[in-house]
């Protein structure tokens, strides 16, 4: 990472001096602060954590075809599961957008005494190294920070999880300690409250548990353990409110660049989650939910269109536009972790441990929390619950699979939701008319494609380490991640 810093600083000086330690010794800037306090840096952690959670989604939403890209060039390829360079940001985005700040910030709480933030960047760490983890299916992590290093080593995928899991229980104690800074001074998410932030720790130590499906170590009750000690209601999820805010918080992103909605107008509905929403394999009864997430084209109908297809022909006038819908408006609510998500979690957890009256109860708590988010009538909510045939309507026909729809539905744009696909292969008795994109990347010969392209500048600046893992191959996009493999 110091050699790509010092590198970008040496073309912004113009060659002007040779690149060395020195020249940043001698080019500090006497009117700018080299230190400041906790509070100050955690708005910026926790806007970057959301930042980075919109970039994992910018590859993962066309991997599940919830959304194809209507742009040119590097966007468009992610959908027929081609380069991007943009998708592959994520990685070098998680050290230098959210790592590096992060990292300062809980340098200095602990030198302080502030525990609670050091507790606080545990937990965001966890959250944003399991993103890049789960998205390109490796990282740095031991050797990610250290300012002697010039040469970075990627370290194994299950040694990186055990980490991000000891943090999460090391958060839980470092946020039950007394703390010298008030944590409420810079907390944008939760304003102070401790004890959600613990309940977050919980939900990502579940969630992380969960991914584990396909392992032998994999304990649904560890994870239900982990559900029991997270949000017991809705107020106490992970989402952020812009409501009532400058829709350039929004729009602009958290650094001021690629925004939320800049990223959306490039973007039109996939015909897979349309036609999920319209009921289409289930009888022909409409979700609920279909008018409130999807906005319909000029003549009132709803489409989407096939994922590697540009527009399938149509006019795009009859493609309703992503922006403005309930996931989709500047002003929207922002999951981190949403209440609907852990019950779902638990539902999952429980049906495989055996426990399915548990799961439906979780099954049918999450359905109906996200129709009420939505203001859907009660007697809409009870009609899907008890007529419609995508749902289990009695504890006896619930399924994995229609556990694992319902969060295809209610986390749309969220990055697990392609997690969750690759754990259950893309299985199409779970994801009915999932398919291959059109002009599929023909390197992956006819495999879904399993994580990102590697970050162009570690193939740049450490090849060899890229070329160990197998990172320059053609069908490295069809790899599976650690926790993917059987």
């Amino acid at each position: 990472m110091k050699t790509y810093l010092k590198l970008f600083v040496c073309v912004i000086a113009l060659l002007v001096t040779a690149c060395s330690d020195e020249f940043f010794e001698v080019n500090q800037d006497p009117n700018g602060p080299t230190r400041t306090t906790p509070e100050n840096m955690l708005p910026n952690v926790i806007q970057e954590t959301m930042h980075l959670q919109d970039v994992a989604a910018v590859s993962s939403t066309s991997a599940t075809n919830q959304l194809a890209n209507t742009s040119t060039g590097s966007l468009r390829e992610i959908d027929s599961y081609g380069p991007s360079g943009y998708a592959a940001s994520l990685f070098q985005n998680n050290y230098f957008w959210f790592g590096i700040n992060n990292e300062k910030m809980m340098e200095w709480a602990q030198e302080e005494g502030s525990y609670h933030y050091v507790g606080v960047a545990k937990i965001l760490k966890a959250i944003n190294f399991a993103y890049t983890l789960d998205t390109h299916g490796t990282l740095y992590y031991q050797d990610a920070f250290d300012p002697q290093v010039t040469q970075h080593t990627f370290d194994d995928g299950e040694f990186v999880y055990n980490q991000l899991l000891s943090l999460l229980d090391e958060a839980i104690i470092d946020l039950d300690r007394d703390s010298f800074r008030p944590l409420s001074q810079g907390d944008i998410l939760y304003n102070g409250d401790v004890e959600k932030w613990k309940m977050l720790a919980y939900a990502e130590k579940a969630r992380l548990l969960n991914h584990l499906t396909k392992k032998s170590s994999y304990n649904p009750q560890a994870v239900l353990a982990a559900v029991d000690n997270s949000f017991k209601q809705v107020s106490d999820e992970a989402a952020y409110d812009f409501t009532g805010e400058p829709l350039s918080d929004r729009t602009q992103g958290a650094t001021g660049g690629f925004g939320f909605t800049a990223l959306l107008s490039l973007k039109t509905w996939d015909k897979v989650l349309v036609d999920y929403l319209k009921g289409e394999g289930n009888g022909g009864i409409a979700d609920p939910r279909l008018s409130s997430i999807v906005n319909p084209g000029s003549d009132g109908q709803y489409r989407g269109v096939t994922n590697g297809v540009s527009r399938d022909g149509l006019n795009p006038e009859l493609i309703g536009p992503v922006v403005g819908g309930f996931y989709s408006s500047p002003d929207s609510k922002y999951f981190i972790f949403s209440y609907e998500e852990l019950k779902l979690i638990e539902a999952e957890a429980a049906f495989l441990s055996g426990d399915v009256s548990r799961a439906y109860t979780a099954y049918q708590t999450a359905i109906r929390t996200n129709m009420e988010r939505m203001a859907i009538a009660a007697s809409e909510i009870e009609d899907y619950l008890t007529n419609n045939p995508a749902t289990a309507v009695s504890a006896s026909a619930l399924t994995l699979g229609k556990i694992m729809f319902q969060k295809y539905v209610t986390m749309v744009f969220h990055p697990e939701v392609w997690v969750d696909m690759r754990r259950y292969d893309y299985d199409p008795s779970i994801y009915p008319g999932f398919s291959l994109p059109d002009n599929v990347n023909s390197a992956l010969n006819g495999e879904f494609i399993r994580r990102i392209d590697m970050f162009n500048a570690e193939i740049q600046f450490n090849k060899a380490e890229v070329e160990r893992i197998g990172g320059l191959l053609p069908g490295y996009k069809s790899k599976r991640v650690w926790w993917d493999q059987p």
